[in-house]
């Protein structure tokens, strides 16, 4: 995917206000070409400083790459093309023990699927309450986890596709609950499905076009918006992180090539309006 597409992606984009602490997180499977890909969409303000981390092969630590702010993975995946963003919910606020331990980084070091992924967090006894995991692999297994008081609800992937944008599953299972970024992004899966044929990594980028928020203020007159945005093929272990929906600030990786490097290195995501 190149410059010029990436611009297409967003001049297509429909930028709607919204909150500025939203998330959008796509996980889907082409039914076609059986190809798998993850997308995200990070909003929040544009005091923080996000990058994209690639922390090397250890002993017992998988490669891996993870995208956020302040020592905290937002986001990312390992070498075992096991992927994970992580959302706040609606009314809700994380733990701040999220921050202290870096728990996404830690699990992308030591998981390998979607089912191992969910066994480290049963017996590590963490839960995020206000929190949403989408989690997924290169081997079409996806889930949402969801906390409530220290209990976790699993949703597992049931169509081609799983959608999280802040809103609780457990209270509106596999609807948009109002969310006008669900609804968009899920509009447009269906119209793509529609067209019987296999699709270009472009076409599935699109997808989360349809929830890029644009530059807004608070009411304490804090601007923020759409931090960053990463396309991931896990089927070809492809990454494309573009900085505050404009497309002279992406960064592209090939993925098993940077995971056969030894040494770790961290990448500013530029460009902030």
């Amino acid at each position: 995917m190149n410059t010029r597409v990436l611009f297409i992606l967003f001049f297509l984009a429909k930028l709607t206000s919204s909150s500025l602490h939203a998330c959008s997180i796509v996980y889907y499977i082409d039914s076609i070409s059986g190809k798998v890909y993850a997308l995200t969409h990070e909003d929040f303000y544009y005091s923080v400083r996000p990058y994209v981390k690639i922390e090397s092969k250890q002993k017992n630590e998988l490669a891996r790459v993870w995208f956020g702010w302040k020592k905290f993975a937002q986001g990312g995946v390992n070498e075992a093309g096991l992927f994970f963003d992580v959302a706040s919910l609606q009314g809700d606020s994380i733990s701040s023990m999220r921050i202290r331990k870096n728990i996404g980084d830690k699990m992308l070091a030591s998981c390998r699927t979607v089912e191992d992924a969910i066994a480290w967090f049963t017996q590590s006894g963490i839960a995020f309450d206000g929190a949403q995991f989408l989690i997924g692999d290169r081997s079409k297994h996806a889930a949402v986890i969801e906390w409530k008081k220290g209990k976790p609800t699993i949703h597992w992937l049931e169509k081609l596709y799983l959608l999280a944008t802040n809103t609780s599953l457990q209270k509106c299972p596999g609807s948009a609950c109002g969310c006008h970024r669900y609804a968009a992004m899920e509009k447009e899966i269906l119209r793509l499905q529609s067209l019987n044929r296999s699709l270009s990594f472009l076409e599935v980028a699109n997808i989360l076009g349809h929830s890029v928020q644009p530059q807004s203020h608070d009411q304490e007159g804090r601007s923020g918006g759409t931090l960053y945005s990463c396309f991931i093929s896990l089927s070809d272990m492809e990454l494309i992180c573009v900085g505050y929906y404009n497309s002279a600030n992406k960064i592209k990786l090939d993925l098993k090539d940077e995971f056969k490097k030894k040494q770790s290195r961290k990448i500013k995501i530029t460009g902030k309006p």
